[in-house]
């Protein structure tokens, strides 16, 4: 005797495979009470979030991203279990995935993976199941109308059920079949049973929510490799033009460099922020969003920012690739650039001393490549990294080309994932901690923006009049999506009085 699990575990099933089901299958009473109430539902506008345990409908004729469209003769109801999905970007629009499941009125037909609602508890007006063995991911523009909710009770249940059905795709776990007895069926799945055949169609009814998503991943990896082609190509044909770098003492510092330079030597390791400091670390993280065209008027409604957004803005209007290595390190590195005729002898010695990395960045002209590392943990300290490489990108790559009228020569910035600043015996930054120290400060201001840490502290004060440190920092991370590390940093640079 098999589950669903057993059966259908992995598998697709394709198109015009034919079905031994009842006529009953495709009209019945139960099919007119559905589309009916849906009628219904849509005549009172009814509209919802696209939260978990919502019921919505789906679009009969989805969009695939193409132009060409997916279809279905019967589309199908789902409920919502994950809203939260990545956000896929093609040519200046964004796309949400989301996990969903199908609804049937089949309820004879359920199994220990199907999540029955009763004809008195329902929120349509008749009795479904929740078919858990059926969830698929699709996306969130090819849903219709939002028509129902579960109330919060099946709500969680439905999504523990979910959880359970993953858990046993993974190992097998078995379920914990009292948990549930109220709300789920006792059918068995057996070859060639009618429970067995019912699966199979309503699999194949399922196959066009999936549809867009496929064609949409292909074209954004078809995409992708041309634009990646087209920047590796920038990167060689400039590593051919361009002169070897200057020695680093003898790069040009602006006047703001050394003001700022000098404000900090005059300051010990863990005094606050200069106001020249931050001032000039807004200006550049402003002229930072300028250059992604989104205007200081519209820079709070960016916020907070997540690794997915900020990659999908920098990909839209700078020449950067970003990077991910399984292992980021000075080998790996290496491997890489070397793959892809982009190390010259004057890069290679750069990475001779350090191994391990926290972060990358190569760049010719104002092409470049941003490399982090692919399983740094947590997803925050990731977002920091690749924020950190961008302030290098802006500060010491971008700008200096621009103003330069076109100049071009290989760079390369490299950190290990201590970054601890180096001083020399006067005590004053060495040019390559000082570098650093500013990639720091811009990523701290572009993740954190000083006007809405100091807004979120201001409106905390008035409920609190006296903020204990580790709250706020709390605060600040959540708020903003970065480490408690990084936040008990920000809040001593800018002043913030705790206790």
């Amino acid at each position: 005797m098999k589950t669903s699990n057993d059966l259908l575990k992995g598998k697709q099933l394709k198109k015009g495979m034919t079905s031994s089901l009842s006529s009953s299958h495709t009209s019945s009473e139960h099919q007119i009470t559905l589309w009916q109430s849906y009628k219904d539902r849509l005549e009172g506008n009814a509209i919802l979030d696209k939260k978990s345990g919502e019921i919505w409908s789906t679009i009969a004729r989805p969009l695939f991203p193409q132009g060409v469209r997916a279809k279905s003769n019967s589309p199908v109801l789902v409920l919502i279990l994950d809203p939260d999905g990545e956000v896929l970007f093609y040519k200046g629009v964004d796309y949400h995935k989301i996990l969903v499941a199908p609804i049937s009125t089949y309820v004879e037909m359920a199994t220990q993976w199907d999540f029955v609602v009763k004809g008195d508890e329902s929120p349509l007006g008749y009795p479904f199941m929740i078919e858990m063995w059926n969830k698929v991911t699709m996306l969130a523009e090819n849903l219709g109308h939002g028509l129902a909710s579960l109330d919060d009770r099946f709500r969680d249940h439905v999504l523990r059920l979910s959880m359970a059905q993953t858990a046993n795709l993974v190992d097998e776990s078995p379920l914990d079949s009292e948990l549930f007895k109220n709300n789920i069926g006792d059918g068995m799945v057996e070859m060639g049973s009618r429970i067995y055949h019912f699966q199979r169609k309503e699999i194949e009814d399922a196959e066009y929510l999936i549809q867009p998503l496929k064609a949409l991943t292909e074209a954004i990896v078809e995409l992708t490799t041309e634009e990646q082609s087209r920047i590796f190509e920038s990167l060689k044909n400039n590593l051919s033009k361009s002169s070897p770098p200057p020695p680093v003492d003898s790069r040009p510092i602006t006047q703001k460099d050394k003001k700022i330079q000098s404000n900090y030597q005059q300051l010990s390791p863990v005094s606050p922020m200069s106001k020249t400091r931050w001032e000039i670390a807004e200006e550049q993280v402003l002229e930072f969003w300028a250059s992604l065209g989104i205007k200081s008027h519209k820079l709070e409604s960016q916020y907070p920012l997540t690794l997915t957004t900020l990659k999908k803005r920098v990909r839209k209007k700078l020449p950067i690739i970003v990077e991910e290595l399984e292992n980021l390190s000075s080998s790996t590195l290496t491997e890489y650039l070397e793959a892809n005729e982009l190390l010259g002898k004057d890069l290679g010695s750069q990475l001779d001393e350090k191994t391990e990395l926290a972060g990358a960045l190569f760049a010719i002209g104002d092409t470049a490549i941003i490399f982090l590392p692919r399983k740094q943990k947590p997803r925050s300290r990731k977002l920091f990294s690749l924020s950190h490489e961008l302030g290098h990108y802006f500060i010491q790559v971008y700008k200096p080309y621009l103003d330069s009228g076109g100049q071009t020569y290989p760079l390369l910035f490299n950190r290990d994932p201590e970054g601890t600043p180096v001083r020399k015996n006067d005590g004053s930054l060495t040019e390559e901690s000082f570098i650093e120290f500013k990639a720091n400060q811009f990523a701290a201001e572009l993740l954190m923006p000083r006007k809405l840490v100091s807004q979120l502290y201001n409106t905390l004060r008035k409920s609190k009049k006296k903020l204990k440190r580790d709250y706020l920092v709390n605060q600040i991370a959540n708020n903003f999506n970065v480490s408690e590390p990084a936040a008990r940093i920000r809040i001593f640079d800018l002043g913030l009085e705790v206790v």
